[in-house]
């Protein structure tokens, strides 16, 4: 029987509830919206035209893969602060950073949605911009969000933009330019990872990720781990083992669409046990110091290795700085 929540919840804690339906749920909410421009007649004209210019933004302005809109504006209402105080999110510095550089953000674990890496690096909720000054961050994600109706645009004025190679290379390339003081975050272990998001768990996709360490090389971009505690906590997934059948589905789905199809439950809007609302559980995204890099135009295999492994240590090193503080006594650290 699902604990109840119908009285005595604070108005606030209501209204961040809201909060995080709307933003959580905005895909779905969006192409609803653009579904219903379609259905009605007298608003057809308005939805042919949203759709050329989602194509040309995408196709011919390359607005995605050439840095976003990033409007601070829209990335410092407070509608974010309830959103961060919902769960709450916290953001943890642990070395400054040099703003006449340029870094790649590696973002652990991707969780089911990566909320901490919305809220933290897409919102200035937790206070990005003051915690690392003179850095100016963009959150790359899958090229498929950028076409979504309605989401996609709020995500560009946010700072999220494709995480193709152009992509990459236009943001570090025009930090280069500018003298540095550029940065991109890329969730490295992808849809893979989030199918391994089980509560009380790390469990990493990234022993195989190495394209983002020829990039940082490439780029001359320092590399900058960072983890999120409690992003895997925000869902319980179905069991899925490696070598089960819900598995075998998922990852045969994912081979065809490109995206994961994690089965998941959160809590309700009117009782704490299940529905499709993450739990209240805190988030707490540790930024590790950079390890630096030097610009290699043409780097070898043994020369991206040295580097993965480099950062692999890091990541390591970070976990178990932290691990203590923000997850259950003996939890470890998985990387695959």
């Amino acid at each position: 029987m699902p604990r109840l929540a119908l009285f005595g919840v604070p108005l606030r804690r209501r209204i961040q509830m809201l909060c995080i339906i709307l933003t959580v749920w905005v895909q779905p909410i969006g192409i609803a919206i653009y579904l219903a421009l379609w259905y009605f007649k007298l608003t057809r004209p308005l939805a042919l035209l949203y759709t050329l210019w989602i194509f040309v933004d995408t196709y011919v302005l390359k607005t995605p893969a050439r840095g976003g809109r990033k409007w601070a504006w829209i990335r410092e209402l407070r509608w974010w602060n309830l959103f961060k105080d919902y769960f709450p999110v916290r953001l943890h510095k642990t070395a400054n950073l040099d703003p006449t550089k340029n870094y790649i953000f590696g973002y652990h674990p991707h969780g089911i949605i990566g909320i901490g890496a919305f809220c933290n690096f897409l919102t200035e909720s937790t206070h990005f911009k003051s915690l690392f000054p003179g850095i100016s961050l963009n959150l790359l994600g899958l090229k498929l969000v950028s076409l979504l109706p309605i989401s996609r645009d709020l995500l560009l004025l946010a700072g999220a933009c494709d995480v193709s190679r152009e992509s990459c290379d236009h943001i570090l390339q025009e930090g280069q330019r500018q003298g540095g003081g550029r940065a991109i975050m890329i969730v490295v272990g992808g849809a893979k990872e989030a199918l391994d998001a089980h509560p009380d768990k790390m469990e990493l996709t990234l022993r195989s990720r190495k394209g983002f360490v020829k990039v940082a090389l490439q780029n001359g971009a320092s590399l900058v781990p960072t983890i999120s505690f409690g992003e895997n906590d925000l869902f319980h997934q179905v069991s899925n083992a490696p070598g089960t059948f819900v598995r075998g589905l998922q990852n045969l789905t994912q081979k065809f669409l490109g995206f994961s199809t994690p089965l998941v439950y959160g809590r309700g809007i009117f009782n704490y046990d299940f529905g499709f609302i993450p739990f209240r559980t805190p988030i707490n995204t540790v930024v590790g110091a950079p390890i630096d890099v030097d610009l290699i135009a043409d780097p070898t295999s043994e020369d991206i290795d040295k580097l993965h492994c480099k950062y692999l240590t890091a990541v390591e090193e970070l976990f178990n700085a932290h691990k203590d503080k923000y997850m259950k006594p003996g939890s470890e650290i998985i990387i695959k």
